[in-house]
């Protein structure tokens, strides 16, 4: 038995794994970052966020997305992306409707 010969295609198997894994890895994170997936996710968290930041007393506002609350933090969720962004006003509540989130303020 060659164990030399072995251990070195062991290594040519592991290398070939290796680069075909992160090829493979490169062009997914290629793909997302040119269809702007990434960056959507990131303006509408913000968006939301901006709105219920701005909402007056009395106000109820349902949002097509899935938020919630974390202490001051309204956290958005797109595509498997959680994104926090802190808000000011602390009389907001959400809650989880049919179509949203329903946003008291």
């Amino acid at each position: 038995m060659n164990k030399g010969g072995d251990s070195e295609l062991l290594l040519i198997v592991i290398l070939a794994v290796l680069i075909i894994s992160v090829t493979a890895s490169l062009f997914l994170w290629i793909n997302n970052v040119s269809s702007g997936k990434f960056i959507q996710a990131q303006v509408d968290a913000k968006e939301s966020a901006l709105i219920v930041d701005t909402m007056r007393s009395g106000t109820t506002l349902i949002i097509n997305k899935t938020l919630h609350l974390n202490g001051n933090n309204l956290v958005a969720e797109f595509g498997g992306d959680a994104i926090s962004y802190s808000i000011f006003n602390s009389k907001v509540s959400l809650q989880k409707v049919i179509d949203g989130v329903e946003v008291k303020a």
